[in-house]
């Protein structure tokens, strides 16, 4: 029974190889059964190679797959009017608690300020503002 617990685990690690091996383009379909015969032995220099390089290749167009969709993102959010409004109106915000002398009055610019902060966070985050949370 053991015996063929390990064969079978064997089986399918070696199967998982091959079909990785395959989809970087390492090997040929054809050829993987042939080149790939042992999963726990290392692979040739030239085949150890190009599984590397798949790899890398990989790594890079997935980056520049990340970077393009974060760019896209950026462009989305800060196209937003409600966005750009609320980052000025913080700006002004802060500007006008480091001026303001009475403590009343700082302390409803930082209520509003952690008001803000706290919308800007939710949509960041995705989520839809209420009427009232614009406010």
């Amino acid at each position: 029974m053991q015996k063929r617990f390990s064969r079978t685990m064997r089986d399918g690690r070696l199967a998982h190889r091959r079909r990785i091996l395959v989809e970087l383009g390492v090997v040929e379909q054809s050829n993987a059964s042939q080149l790939i015969t042992d999963p726990d032995e290392s692979l040739p220099t030239d085949l150890e190679r190009k599984k590397q390089k798949a790899f890398e290749e990989r790594k890079t167009l997935r980056a520049a797959q990340k970077q393009r969709e974060n760019g896209e993102k950026a462009k989305q959010v800060y196209s937003n009017r409600w966005l750009l409004d609320m980052e000025r109106e913080m700006s002004e915000h802060s500007k006008g608690v480091e001026r303001m002398k009475d403590a009343g009055e700082r302390a409803v610019l930082h209520s509003r300020l952690k008001i803000n902060s706290n919308n800007l966070r939710l949509f960041h985050d995705g989520q839809e503002l209420s009427d009232y949370e614009k406010l």
